[in-house]
């Protein structure tokens, strides 16, 4: 449970969610040790049914329910191909991210860079990494189921 307001704050339940690419049918999961961000991955498989692929947003943050980790901008920097990954929360701006009624999830470092799925024929094809907005893109699409 989360408090919001600040004379008489309200218990608000904590909402949760899967974050599935619409073009791969994939959902953005914790890969590697989900006990230690600094050990694990991000990127898109099949439903397994785990917390490894439950999240919740707070304050911009899009954060793991398998370790409280943050999506995280790898290094800070802003530019299409950079990895996306999980990292202890600091709620810098490279952890920020906006969940757009189009079915897009945006930086707040460049409301230009998009999350996206990696695509290719190589081992990391599935890694999850920001791209320039294009609307023809396919990957660059998600949908948010809500949990109850």
């Amino acid at each position: 449970m989360k408090t919001i307001g600040s004379l008489h704050p309200l218990k608000q339940p904590m909402m949760y969610f899967r974050i599935k690419n619409k073009a791969t049918r994939t959902f953005v999961t914790v890969c590697g040790d989900s006990a230690n961000p600094r050990w694990s991955k991000l990127s898109v498989c099949s439903y397994n049914g785990k917390t490894t692929q439950v999240w919740f947003y707070c304050n911009g943050l899009i954060k793991s329910k398998a370790n409280y980790a943050c999506i995280d901008i790898i290094g800070g920097q802003g530019k299409p191909g950079t990895k996306v990954n999980l990292w202890t929360e600091h709620g810098r701006n490279h952890q920020k991210w906006r969940i757009n009624s189009n079915g897009t999830i945006t930086s707040f470092l460049d409301l230009n860079l998009r999350l996206d799925v990696k695509g290719g024929d190589f081992n990391d094809k599935d890694n999850v990494i920001l791209n320039m907005a294009e609307e023809e893109q396919q990957t660059q699409f998600w949908d948010i189921e809500m949990l109850r």
